[in-house]
């Protein structure tokens, strides 16, 4: 299933919802685009991945979200996930990358972090 992206704002925070899957081919490419062309144009001091659509994550997608995590931290932004179903939850907790990237049950949970 291809990776859609869909841009919002909350207040004021970058939101990118996720749907389909994030997985070796095309869907890395987008997700890198998606997130590098919010931080060049927006400057955020946060971005919020929304995961509540994504069906699920291999482990290039689980790669590819921590250098895009890297990336943002170098910008001094925080990249905070949101809405991982437990599949991906899973994933995080299995590889220790729970305790690494910002996690949120929900995109207004994550907005809210301080």
């Amino acid at each position: 299933m291809p990776l859609i992206i869909q841009l919002r704002s909350v207040c004021g925070v970058p939101v990118l919802d996720l749907s389909g899957s994030i997985d070796i081919g095309p869907s890395l490419a987008a997700l890198s685009d998606g997130v590098t062309a919010v931080l060049e144009s927006l400057k955020p001091s946060r971005i919020v991945l929304n995961m509540r659509a994504l069906s699920s994550m291999d482990s290039a997608g689980l790669g590819e979200v921590m250098l895009l995590f890297s990336s943002a931290a170098r910008q001094n932004c925080q990249l905070v996930i949101a809405g991982a179903n437990n599949g991906i939850r899973q994933t995080l907790r299995v590889t220790r990358m729970d305790g690494i990237l910002i996690l949120a049950d929900d995109d207004e949970a994550a907005v809210a972090l301080s």
